[in-house]
């Protein structure tokens, strides 16, 4: 068993931005409870990036917007524009312990590959919404970071506007943005298209990102049903490490002059909500398909190719509450996962008929949660919340270095939280967190590992004080928070690799 504990202590300063006032917080809309309210209303310790904020920015895109935030961390491992988010410092395993959702939807991978940032335009986006350390209770698995929230625009009733924007830059910089929003009383759809092009710093450098993003509406905010999609595809030459000594000859160079990567990636999203008294009933179904390839040309040329299928519907139901006078909402909801995965690696493009391995994973998980929050009058704000869910994993894999293998496990971890906030005066506010959070092993993860065996989930138990200063253009928050991890997962370098070979060099 793997135990660790991390203890922080963090100051957050967002004077940059002056909707953080509470007048302006007041109305903006967040989604944390996965259903609309006012900022004032949602859980604890959550923090939001306004359309305002995106606009005054300069930004040019999602990670380097999110890198302008106190808490996050953003670090570019690969070269590519889809950069690492963390959140509390999980480092190389940000990716798999901070959830990025986009409308609600989860877009993490089940591999050790970053998320995909830069298939979203920045011209899309309504707002950002960052929840550190929550979220495992209303999304499940991979949020003992916390969550990275990405709300998208839809058509506005009664709009009609759209938008160009184009740049130039050095080292052969090409960006242009399109959006257009047609919507009458009922009936609405918003476009937002992006085309980004780059000769890169060094040799082999070459990038070029297309992104189209829709939303097709019906009905009122009432009762709705509408169906967002998107498209993107990437084209990215990998020009490889610089040894010292090539760095210091040579810095822009290039010892990979021939590898490359790919990705092509399709989604939609069916949406319906609808307002009945005082019930809110909603649910999704969301499809993902994504095609990726990566080429390393040395002594031993390797091609691999993955394609990744995913399939959720998640039905859910909020009522509003008054016991005793008390201000409260109960929410109830469940997610169900279908997803699928190929990866196949050969020497080449050619040779994936006779590949020299093959994995073949699935995941399919079935969750529950309930969740619970109160606005006292006396400025006191509760919010409890607890997940079930059941993970099975099944990871085939098929190599002409060894025997098959066919791997099948079924776990059943849960989540909760208690998180308090109490407003001292108009400016003071002090916070509490208590709470266990999960994560479960990727594709990556479970083929390299140390027995053989596929891993065993990840839990995070995780306690947090906090306080809050709240000024008109001035908003200060400090953080204290300590976290247990049992099981966790991490690549070891002094681990001895899987059995039948037991190769040193690390594992999982």
């Amino acid at each position: 068993m793997q135990f660790k504990s991390a203890i922080v202590f963090a100051v957050l300063a967002t004077a940059l931005c002056p909707c953080v006032n509470s007048f302006a917080e007041d109305a903006v809309v967040v989604t944390a409870t996965r259903f609309p309210e006012r900022a004032l209303d949602a859980p604890v310790g959550v923090r939001i990036i306004t359309r305002q904020d995106i606009d005054s920015s300069m930004a040019g895109s999602l990670p380097e917007l999110l890198a302008k935030y106190g808490g996050l961390n953003i670090r570019n491992n690969s070269g590519a524009p889809d950069q690492q988010i963390d959140l509390r410092g999980f480092g190389i395993t940000s990716d798999q312990n901070t959830l990025v959702l986009l409308d609600g939807v989860r877009i993490n991978e089940n591999d050790l590959s970053s998320t995909r940032l830069s298939s979203i335009a920045l011209q899309s986006i309504e707002r950002i919404e960052i929840v550190p350390g929550s979220g495992a209770v209303p999304y499940g698995g991979g949020a003992s970071g916390g969550t990275v929230h990405i709300i998208t625009k839809g058509p506005q009733a009664g709009e009609k506007s759209a938008s160009v924007h184009a740049g130039a830059g050095s080292y052969g910089l090409l960006d242009a943005r399109v959006s257009a929003n047609l919507a009458g009383e009922r009936v609405g759809l918003a476009l937002n298209a992006s085309h980004l092009e780059s000769d890169g710093y060094r040799s082999n450098n070459q990038l070029s990102q297309e992104n189209i993003q829709g939303d097709l509406r019906f009905g009122d905010a009432g009762d709705m049903a509408g169906l967002k999609f998107a498209a993107d595809r990437q084209r990215l030459r990998l020009p490889g490490s610089r040894d010292e000594v090539q760095y210091a000859n040579d810095p822009r160079g290039t010892a990979t002059p021939n590898d490359y990567s790919f990705r092509d990636g399709e989604n939609a999203t069916l949406y319906v909500r609808r307002n009945v008294g005082r019930f809110e009933l909603a649910a999704d179904l969301y499809y993902r398909h994504q095609l990726s390839a990566i080429f390393n040309d040395g002594a031993f040329p390797l091609y691999g190719q993955t394609s990744l299928d995913t399939l959720v519907f998640s039905p859910r139901g909020r009522v509003r509450l008054e016991p005793f006078g008390v201000r409260s909402e109960l929410v109830l909801g469940g997610d169900i996962l279908d997803g699928n995965y190929r990866r196949t690696f050969a020497g080449n493009p050619a040779a994936l008929t006779s590949p020299l391995s093959t994995n073949v994973a699935s995941q399919n998980s079935e969750g529950v949660f309930v969740q619970y929050n109160a606005q006292f009058e006396q400025g006191t704000k509760l919010s409890l919340g607890w997940r079930a869910q059941r993970v099975t994993d099944n990871l085939d894999t098929v190599s002409m270095f060894g025997a098959p293998t066919e791997q099948s496990q079924s776990r059943s971890p849960k989540a909760y939280e208690l998180a308090l906030r109490q407003e001292v005066n108009d400016r003071f506010a002090l916070l509490a967190k208590l709470g266990t959070s999960f994560r479960t092993a990727t594709v990556d993860d479970n083929g390299l590992t140390s027995t053989g065996n596929l891993l065993e989930p990840q839990t995070a138990h995780n306690r947090e004080l906090g306080a809050e200063y709240l000024r008109p253009g001035l908003k200060l928050r400090a953080n204290f928070y300590y976290m247990d991890l049992d099981n966790e997962i991490y690549f070891s370098p002094l681990a001895v690799g899987p059995p039948p070979f037991f190769f040193p060099g690390g594992a999982n």
